[in-house]
């Protein structure tokens, strides 16, 4: 199963190849540049959704690590 990364690549080696000759039809260039650019925003969604899991993740595990300290004073949690 391909990547998000593998379809990235694709996406960009087509539109490359792809380039030169459908600016001869302006609206064919016109829709893949669409469909490119909505490519190319759902990826950046995407990874911008995993930072922001992995930052969450982060906290929790600080959260934990301070609650696990606490315990180990002798402090309950309110």
């Amino acid at each position: 199963m391909p990547t998000r990364f593998d379809l990235f690549k694709s996406v960009n080696e087509n539109f490359e190849r792809y380039q030169d000759g459908l600016k001869k039809n302006p609206d064919q260039w016109k829709e893949l540049k669409n469909h490119y650019d909505h490519f190319l925003k759902s990826h950046m969604l995407h990874v911008k959704a995993e930072e922001r899991a992995f930052k969450a993740s982060q906290r929790v595990g600080q959260c934990q690590v301070m609650k696990f300290e606490l315990e180990q004073e002798g402090e309950q949690e309110p």
